[in-house]
């Protein structure tokens, strides 16, 4: 069954200073290192049998997290200009830590003229949508080393921490697992000349380290595809679960953070591609069928609001009364210090873990989707996941290829499995951005499932 594609790209780079949201501190932008894009990806998928159509706009944005308030706006605007309807439309960030703050984010302060100039951008996007004549689709999918790794270990000591100093020989193993899988769809026009590329795999978008604008490397991995193919083509990547993955070696005590380390991890990533290029096979994407409901989700457990981290309670660590000085502290602090126990770190997290507990609702509203075209099935969640649950949608849904879309339609923070609470660690830590129950897990895995099977019953 043929499907019809059409594909937008616009410039969304500031020019201005802007507060790049990523971290616990505010930062302003002093340069830029690459340029920021809007990405639309829409699908029209038919049935020559039947007469139907379906169709799906993915929406990727160069940017941290995005706030469900704004992604339900822009599905709406898609809705009121009849292109489909608002659960049609998965918009998600490709995570990027140096692009401007769309959200209020610990001390970092949502730029507002950004935000709303972004949205008349993606406005633009999507009146310029014209549908292509059909087009072919190929998938590759590829297993890989060395480029991500899980970023929570067990110590020596029996304790559990989120990126542990490199190097130490306190490392025992890493607590949980990897997805080194790396799917990719090619859409090409009648002569076989790809339009755009769509891959699907597990990392954290956050190699620069530096207070300068850039789309990290999914951005630089656009260029070398670009140069290796010869011709100007649109990358779309969505980011699989990640919470508990990051690009550290964690053997490695040599430095892993900046713009050079960056393209390095997309040169990585391109040599896989070039792989995936050499084995490509055709995929059905048609009919396109999608699913979008609400899940009420309870908030952090009181019991749990405030587990371990390394061997003290954060709640044994006076806050510093003058929250001024305790901005100025945490300029340069990094989850790397919490996992240390660095006592401004301590300090931060009581802070906001008590403005959650002040401040957090009976239930959240977690927007949650499922998109089935063809083989493909896209499960797209509003946070950062552990990677686990990815890997438990893969296996749970069979006869598809399954690419789970971390990051998609709002932000929830990280959701991790249920016993990685009791062990504490960077991600567990309760606050505003990071305030779901422990059970969001089975939750949302469960609900996932159930949203497939209402689309495509046994």
């Amino acid at each position: 069954m043929p499907i019809r594609i059409s594909v937008v790209k616009i410039d969304i780079t500031p020019e201005r200073k802007v507060s790049l949201l990523g971290y616990f501190n505010e930062r302003l932008s002093e340069k830029i290192l690459d340029r920021l894009f809007l990405r639309i990806l829409a699908i029209e998928g038919f049935s020559k049998n039947s007469g139907s159509s379906g169709r799906t706009v993915i929406i990727q944005l160069d940017t941290c997290i995005i706030p469900s308030n704004f992604a339900n706006m822009v599905g709406e605007k898609a809705e009121e200009l009849g292109l489909c309807n608002r659960e049609d439309v998965m918009i998600y960030a490709t995570h990027t830590h140096t692009a401007p703050a769309l959200d209020d984010f610990f001390f970092t302060k949502a730029e507002t003229w950004y935000r709303e100039w972004l949205f008349k951008k993606i406005t633009e996007g999507l009146k310029a949508i014209r549908f292509r004549d059909e087009c072919l689709v190929k998938l590759g999918r590829l297993q890989y080393e060395n480029i991500c790794y899980n970023r929570r270990w067990f110590m020596k000591d029996g304790g559990v921490l989120t990126n542990p100093p490199r190097g130490t020989d306190e490392l025992l193993k890493p607590e949980g697992l990897v997805d080194r899988e790396l799917q990719l769809l090619v859409f090409s026009n009648k002569n076989d000349e790809p339009i755009c590329v769509l891959i699907n795999t597990s990392n954290h978008t956050d190699t620069v380290g530096e207070n300068a604008v850039s789309a990290d490397w999914p951005g630089i991995l656009e260029q070398l595809i670009n140069d290796y193919i010869g011709r100007e083509i649109t990358l779309f990547t969505t980011i699989a679960p990640q919470g508990n993955i990051n690009h550290f070696d964690f053997k490695d005590p040599s430095p892993q953070s900046g713009y050079e380390i960056t393209k390095k991890i997309a040169s990585k990533y391109l040599g896989v591609i070039k792989k995936c290029l050499t084995e490509l096979s055709p995929v059905e994407l048609a009919p396109v069928k999608t699913i979008f409901e609400e899940a009420q989700i309870p908030p952090r457990e009181e019991q749990l609001i405030a587990p371990p981290v390394l061997k003290k309670s954060i709640q044994t660590v006076k806050i510093q009364e003058n929250i001024e000085e305790l901005k100025k502290a945490i300029e340069n602090l990094t989850a790397e210090d919490l996992a240390r126990g660095h006592k401004t770190a301590l300090s931060l997290f009581e802070y906001f873990r008590e403005l959650f507990t002040r401040t957090k609702p009976r239930f959240y509203k977690v927007p949650l989707q499922v998109i089935t075209m063809g083989e493909v099935v896209l499960v797209c969640i509003p946070g950062e996941p552990f990677v686990e649950i990815g890997l438990e949608l893969k296996k749970r849904i069979r006869n598809r290829i399954v690419m789970p879309v971390a990051l998609a339609n709002g932000y929830f923070g990280y959701i991790p499995t249920m016993d990685c609470f009791s062990r504490g660690g960077y991600e567990t830590q309760p606050h505003p951005w990071n305030c779901l129950s422990v059970r969001a897990e089975k939750i949302i895995t469960e609900k996932i499932i159930e949203m497939y099977l209402t689309q495509n019953p046994l």
